[in-house]
């Protein structure tokens, strides 16, 4: 048996004798020539994570060992399991982004000990799974991290925010959820200042710090209700529902894709399409909707349509003048 067999044979050994065996009692049932060697089976054995083991009066043990239907089984992922390990391993490691990829490679070892017990070389499988990044902004070093530990523990931060128009101000937050968004990385937050809920873009703060106020918790129906109900991540409670024309690619497309998750599709025939989502702030829907040019029209609302009217104008204008 290689290394990783030796080490599953010993979790093996050590649950059939629950009371514990010694180094050498150990080394001779499992074949194990040397002391070096011994040590570390022992150390693989305890890198998977899913049984403790202890010496204790000069015998090895499993703690807990009563507590644990199958300790093996337990360690062996299945096919299945295996799949879904090494996928996610692989999503988060090619992220073009850096954020998650650094945080999860202390984690990203222990997978691979526990993928190496049934796959020889498992990035060779992983190798086939590309997750590319698009349009990402870069984000301060230590904030992902800083915002995290703000997220498990439950307490307050304050950071500079720099607004859209360039602004900077300082903002005391009691954070309460991470969101990935189209490649980019928002905190979902309570505003001491305002108090309300606010969403910020993480490309966006600087000096993150712990503060010493208290952490003011919202639950999850109000967050959902005023942060999730409409389209876009900087959304709110809708203030009007848009209901926009698609032809052609766009049509396609739409009809698989998930602009919103309570969106409404009406079939006006084979290549046209009617979609209505509700929405708070227009900026973001407005730049989807000139992505696809002459194949989206805006049906309703009045107010919508003028905007993109006004915008594709200075479009226009700009192409006119910069010529």
């Amino acid at each position: 048996m290689n290394n990783k067999e030796t080490a599953v044979a010993l979790v093996k050994l050590l649950t059939e004798y629950s009371d514990g065996l010694s180094g050498t009692v150990i080394s001779r049932k499992l074949h194990i020539s040397s002391e070096s060697s011994f040590f570390r089976i022992l150390k693989n054995a305890r890198l998977l994570g899913t049984v403790n083991i202890k010496k204790e009066n000069g015998l090895y043990k499993i703690i807990n060992a009563e507590s644990i239907d199958d300790p093996v089984e337990t360690i062996l992922p299945t096919d299945d399991e295996l799949i879904a390990l090494l996928t996610m391993q692989r999503i988060v490691g090619t992220m073009t982004s850096p954020i998650l990829s650094d945080s999860f490679r202390p984690l990203a070892k222990k997978c691979d000990a526990i993928l190496k017990l049934k796959v020889r070389d498992p990035h060779q499988w992983a190798d086939r799974i590309k997750i590319l990044d698009i349009h990402y902004r870069c984000v301060t070093e230590g904030t992902f991290g800083a915002l995290v530990n703000a997220l498990t523990r439950k307490y307050a931060v304050r950071f500079s925010y720099s607004n859209t128009d360039g602004v900077t101000k300082e903002r005391t937050v009691s954070p309460q959820h991470l969101v990935r968004y189209r490649d980019n990385w928002y905190l979902d937050a309570f505003c001491h200042e305002k108090q309300a809920l606010r969403t910020f873009s993480l490309d966006s703060i600087e000096h993150i710090r712990h503060v010493n106020e208290s952490w003011c918790g919202q639950s999850e129906d109000t967050c959902r209700e005023i942060l999730a109900t409409s389209y876009g991540i900087f959304s709110g409670t809708p203030k009007a529902h848009a209901r926009i024309r698609l032809t052609g690619k766009a049509a396609r497309y739409a009809q698989r894709e998930v602009w919103y998750p309570h969106q409404k599709i009406v079939h006006v025939n084979d290549a046209t399409i009617e979609i209505e989502i509700p929405y708070s702030q227009p900026h973001e829907l407005i730049r989807e909707i000139l992505s696809w040019g002459d194949e989206a029209i805006v049906i309703a609302p009045t107010e919508l349509k003028d905007m993109v009217l006004e915008r594709i104008k200075k479009m226009g204008d700009a192409y006119i003048t910069g010529s």
